[in-house]
């Protein structure tokens, strides 16, 4: 006769008997109706507060919990304290340092004094000096041109664009002709390819179809001369 086994329960972990058929049927197992209405009570990874869980993935009570207790070793994305797009990180928080630097500098260059077209520059390496990223005293105010020549390099965002070389429209830049032109062009290259040399006729040298060897009038001409010789 077949015995009940001692299986522990999914809510308290208390041991319980169960029969053998239901350890085939259930993977969760409770030993009183008590424990079956909590089975989706869990308790909240960063606030310790106790929910009902719909989900058995859940693993906190709220989004909000879920971001606070998601940042630094627990991070899905951690790579081990090292710094992985510093200017990500800081993309905000150097927006409002760029517009205190500009305000302070009255939106003018302070090397050539012209306005419009200006940067924020750091003084000291944005790299290397960690604790002056923020500082409004680290940065200063240049044109394009000028902070170019401190950093030795163009550092304009606007390059110029291409152009396509059939019908000079606006294109990408690593594209030489636009859709419709780069379909035409393609087109005209396979038929230059795919063409062969044409057939003539084999007595006026006219150009005719492949499947004949000479033109209309001139095969006339040559079974006439055929029936002729026959009689």
């Amino acid at each position: 006769m077949a015995k009940k086994v001692r299986v522990k329960c999914f809510t308290c972990g208390k041991p319980t008997l169960k029969w053998p058929y239901e350890l085939n049927q259930n993977k969760r197992f409770f030993c009183n109706k008590q424990c079956w209405q909590n089975r989706a009570i869990k308790v909240c990874e960063n606030c310790g507060y106790k929910y009902h869980a719909n989900q058995a993935t859940r693993r906190f009570c709220s989004r909000s919990c879920g971001h606070a207790f998601m940042v630094g070793t627990n991070s899905t994305n951690f790579k081990g304290g090292h710094t992985v797009g510093a200017r990500t990180q800081y993309a905000n928080r150097l927006k409002v340092w760029r517009e205190k630097v500009y305000r302070r500098d009255n939106w003018t260059c302070t090397t050539c004094g012209t306005k419009g077209d200006i940067q924020a520059h750091h003084i000291k390496s944005f790299a290397e000096f960690v604790s002056l990223r923020l500082v409004v005293a680290n940065g200063t105010t240049l044109c394009i041109d000028c902070h170019s020549k401190v950093h030795g390099k163009d550092l304009r965002t606007h390059k110029p664009h291409q152009h396509c070389a059939d019908c000079s429209k606006r294109v990408q830049r690593r594209a030489t002709r636009c859709h419709s032109c780069a379909t035409k062009h393609l087109h005209t290259t396979k038929k230059l390819n795919n063409r062969k040399s044409p057939i003539v006729c084999l007595d006026c040298g006219a150009e005719i179809t492949r499947r004949a060897k000479r033109c209309q009038s001139c095969n006339y001409i040559h079974l006439s001369r055929r029936a002729c010789a026959r009689v």
